[in-house]
């Protein structure tokens, strides 16, 4: 059991607070009656539906947002204040700050904490675990769970809240299907207050996730089953191992003492290293593949429909109110039925529309089924072998199409590796990804974590973007042949992103010594682009600048093609930068003809000029006041191409699915932004299309928790700041914008 006997205090408090607090109204720093559903709704109502994104401290917002409370509102802020601060060390929070924050909280309510009580002294100085700094940066995620739980806990009556309290595998199912449960750490805290025999003393889902990757790869523990697909089922996986150890490690063992954990943490040298040459799975898919295309389908929440596919030879999809589905002739069609029953701020089920539609319409016989179980397993595959019919007389789904299985199984993806949650999701176009898939389900050992190989196509490049693709081949086009070529767009359309992709495909390797990237600002010169006189040591030395050694490296190697990227070029001097050189970008002045002696060369020195496989890419920001300043004699030498959003490009959905973004989230996203964007285009008096806003925003990355609240940070800190500085004559009319994003 993971009960540690020095924290027997903690466990003693904990039970007081169950029957006081959990079963009761009552209170552990006050006689009061405070834990009431009615004083839940109030801190409901100041805090989560009341939120201060100002750039404040917690406590400063926090006091501002309690202000209008009762009394007992505040007295229960500050208790779940306690509640928060029982699990962490002192190495991750003293006792001393433990308190002195309580203190305040409960300050507010014009009494005076009673400093003696108990459960405030020696108690707060002890600890549980540690909790990492995001358990403190996001100590309001933490608090705004904590009254979404108690809030619904106290609407039950006492004898479902002994059942809940007695089963603890049916308590973690009732937190678990709480509203945004999500990464919050107060969800481990709790079951393991409540129930410390059952779950382990870790405070996130991580931790526990590394601690069973590694023992599993221990052969004297692989008799226990592994199963991660739900956080239940981490908890059940990780106290079968517990169960298993106990009797060499004893009943208090520690997953963290230095004997376990040598046990499951990974070294360096256990890293996979192996990659998948891309000539590999290019020539499997082409001889395999060849020209079907490859569906991934969903079969229902915890896989219930995979018995029923694989019996009756189907696979099916839902909405089965909506009768049949060949009858719909567009996907806006079934779009425009779909948000038919919607509520009032409900987002467009635009991913589903696709779904629906892509079933009906777009997968064909002889094409390739996968189905998977959630996000991590993989049941099997098999060839459509009809097209799509109708059966309403199906117990489950009546949408269906039949499948001729080939090979069926449970195959479980490492970490690092997972589906998008869609119903159904094309995968064509991932040729690595459907090639690791079916060396997965032939038992072939592949490697878990992606690298990307260097050599790159058009293809590749064109894969990461939401271009479209006759766009892309003309920019690709026109840098070869003319040489020099500026893309220009509002902010966050991707300028930065789209063009290294654009000079790999162009160099046709993924090689970053033939590509470099430099931003110009106003105190960028000559001296730094091309060459100058810096002070060295206790005089002055010739030093060649950037551009030039760029080029003299391009000379020495001239089989191979490099590419110069300018950020914000119109932001600098661009006569004073270039100077006589501007002449010499010119496609058709590139050779050893053409050549001048430069500024500061000696006499002796060879003169320079820019060799031909050297690419100029600019990028400028059409929303930039200065855009209008740029040099005419460079405008005449480069080609300009404008990038525009891509709220509305299948791609970018697809994107933002794959991304685990929630479909609504995805549709609030793409409509509202889109929304957004028209009123900016619109407004011709001081705006304009160059001023609108882009997609790249809204493009989670790898540590990204794409939720509500990560979206909403977004808005508060890099939309709504722009809006401002666009309509700084119009509060007003950001103010309602502002509303609108946020709610």
């Amino acid at each position: 059991m993971a009960v540690n006997s020095d924290n027997q205090i903690i466990y003693d408090a904990i039970n007081t607070w169950k029957e006081k607090c959990l079963l009761g109204d009552g209170s552990m720093l006050t006689d009061n009656k405070i834990w009431t559903k009615d004083r839940f709704n109030e801190l409901n109502r100041l805090f989560i539906q009341n939120p201060d994104e100002s750039d404040d401290s917690f406590m400063n917002k926090l006091e501002r947002q309690m202000a209008a409370g009762t009394t007992e509102a505040k007295m229960l802020m500050a208790e779940l204040l306690w509640l928060l601060f029982l699990f962490p060390t002192p190495g991750s929070m003293t006792g001393q700050t433990k308190r002195r924050i309580i203190e305040r909280a409960w300050s507010w309510t014009g009494e005076r904490l009673p400093l003696d009580n108990p459960y405030l002294k020696d108690l707060l100085d002890k600890g549980v675990g540690s909790v990492g700094t995001a358990f403190n940066t996001h100590r309001w995620r933490e608090v705004n769970f904590l009254i979404i739980v108690f809030e619904s806990w106290k609407g039950y009556d006492r004898d479902l809240l002994n059942e809940i309290l007695n089963n603890p595998w049916r308590c973690a199912e009732w937190l678990d299907g709480i509203q945004d449960v999500g990464h919050r750490q107060m969800r481990h805290i709790l079951l393991y207050f409540l129930f410390p025999e059952t779950f382990e003393r870790t405070s996130n889902q991580r931790s526990k996730l590394r601690i069973i990757k590694g023992l599993a790869r221990q052969k004297e523990y692989q008799s226990v089953e592994v199963n991660t697909e739900t956080k239940i089922d981490v908890d059940r996986t990780i106290l079968a191992f517990r169960n298993v150890m106990m009797p060499q490690y004893g009943k208090d063992m520690n997953f963290y003492t230095a004997d376990i954990r040598k046990l499951w943490e990974e070294t360096d040298a256990e890293k996979p290293e192996k990659i998948i040459p891309k000539e590999e799975y290019e020539k499997w898919f082409d001889n395999t593949i060849r020209d079907k295309r490859v569906w991934v389908i969903a079969s229902g929440r915890g896989g219930y429909l995979w018995d029923s596919f694989l019996d009756n030879h189907i696979v099916s999809i839902g909405w089965n109110d909506l009768g049949d589905l060949s009858t719909y002739n567009s996907q806006q069609e079934v779009l425009t039925i779909l948000q038919e029953d919607l509520e009032e701020g409900d987002a467009r089920p635009v991913m589903s529309a696709k779904s629906i539609y892509q079933f009906v319409n777009d997968i064909k016989e002889g094409d390739i089924i996968i189905v998977k179980k959630g996000r991590t397993h993989i049941c099997g595959y098999g060839e459509i072998i009809s097209g799509y019919h109708y059966d309403p007389n199906k117990k489950e789904h009546h949408n269906l199409r039949s499948v001729k299985w080939i090979k069926t199984g449970d195959w479980k993806l490492p970490k690092g590796r997972w589906i998008a949650i869609k119903t159904l999701t094309e995968f064509t176009s991932s040729k690595e990804g459907v090639y690791w898939l079916f060396q997965l389900m032939e038992d072939i050992q592949v490697p878990s974590d992606h690298v990307v190989n260097k050599t790159y196509s058009r293809k590749d490049a064109f894969e990461d973007l939401f271009l479209d693709s006759g766009l892309f081949d003309d920019i690709l086009e026109v840098l070869s042949t003319k040489k020099n070529i500026i893309l220009q767009g509002p902010p966050g359309v991707g300028k930065t992103y789209i063009s290294q992709r654009i000079a790999y495909a162009l160099i046709g390797e993924k090689d970053h010594t033939k590509v470099n990237l430099i931003q110009f600002h106003q105190s960028f010169s000559y001296e730094d682009f091309i060459q100058g006189w810096r002070p060295s040591g206790e005089g002055f030395a010739r030093r060649d600048g950037v551009f030039y050694t760029f080029c003299r490296k391009a000379v020495e190697n001239p089989d191979k093609a490099f590419v110069f990227i300018i950020d914000e070029i119109n932001r600098g001097n661009l006569s004073r930068i270039f100077g006589e050189v501007m002449m010499l970008i010119e496609s058709d002045k590139r050779s050893e003809e053409y050549a001048v002696q430069l500024t500061y060369a000696d006499p002796n020195d060879t003169p320079f000029y820019i060799p031909p496989n050297v690419h100029v890419i600019g990028m400028m920001n059409t929303a930039d006041r200065s855009l209008a300043l740029v040099d005419y004699a460079l405008r005449r030498r480069f080609a300009f191409f404008d990038l525009q959003p891509a709220f509305d490009s299948e791609r970018f959905l697809d994107f933002l699915s794959s991304a685990q973004v929630p479909e609504n989230l995805v549709s609030i996203i793409t409509e509202r932004l889109g929304d957004l964007n028209k009123e900016i285009r619109e407004d011709s008096a001081l705006l304009g299309p160059g001023f609108e806003i882009g997609h790249s925003y809204f493009c989670p990355g790898e540590d990204d928790d794409p939720d509500r609240s990560w979206y909403l940070k977004i808005i508060r800190t890099e939309i709504i700041p722009l809006l401002r500085e666009y309509w700084f004559d119009r509060p007003e009319q950001v103010e309602a914008w502002e509303k609108r994003l946020k709610t």
